[in-house]
């Protein structure tokens, strides 16, 4: 229930939060050729994780704390995760909507790794490869935690600016 709970807030603060992002881009799209007065929108979940296939693997003991001490609190994406990811920067319908129109596309991402790994060749598909918005304010919500020996629950701050930069340099990351 709590995670249900922290994925609600986070979808409600993603919301809020987008919404001025479409107004500020309507904005910006008034008098241009390309669908003025129109914004899509396009969310992207995370491929696969290590710890999706750490789950896999512990079968139906994976929801309990022997999953709960062996997970990643910021996994990366798995070799499938990866070629998930290749394949969405890759899809027909990304290629046809580019193909037709020159519109602005701004990416937003959770400093999370498994974000950030997602947007990444999306930044490289897209014309331009615009910078990648770093936003801590889309991160799941409880989401970088590990558990504790007395089963107690620790969130942590994830990475920092710098961490991000150094781990992702072949990406353009606008760090807030």
């Amino acid at each position: 229930a709590g995670a249900a709970l922290a994925g609600a807030a986070a979808l409600a603060a993603a919301t809020y939060w987008l919404e001025a992002r479409r107004r500020q881009a309507l904005c910006r799209c008034e008098g241009r050729s390309s669908g003025v007065g129109s914004l899509h929108i396009w969310f992207v979940r995370h491929g696969e994780t290590e710890n999706n296939v750490l789950l896999r693997t512990m079968g139906s003991d994976g929801a309990g704390p022997e999953y709960e001490r062996a997970r990643s609190a910021d996994p990366p994406l798995s070799p499938l995760g990866r070629e998930q990811v290749r394949r969405v920067a890759r899809h027909p319908a990304l290629a046809s909507f580019f193909g037709h129109a020159k519109p602005a596309v701004e990416l937003y991402s959770s400093p999370l790794l498994r974000a950030i790994e997602t947007a990444g060749p999306l930044q490289r598909a897209l014309p331009g490869s615009p910078p990648i918005h770093v936003r801590p304010e889309l991160s799941e919500m409880g989401g970088l935690r590990r558990v504790l020996e007395d089963g107690s629950l620790e969130v942590l701050p994830g990475s920092t600016p710098e961490e991000l930069r150094e781990r992702f340099s072949d990406l353009d990351l606008e760090l807030s």
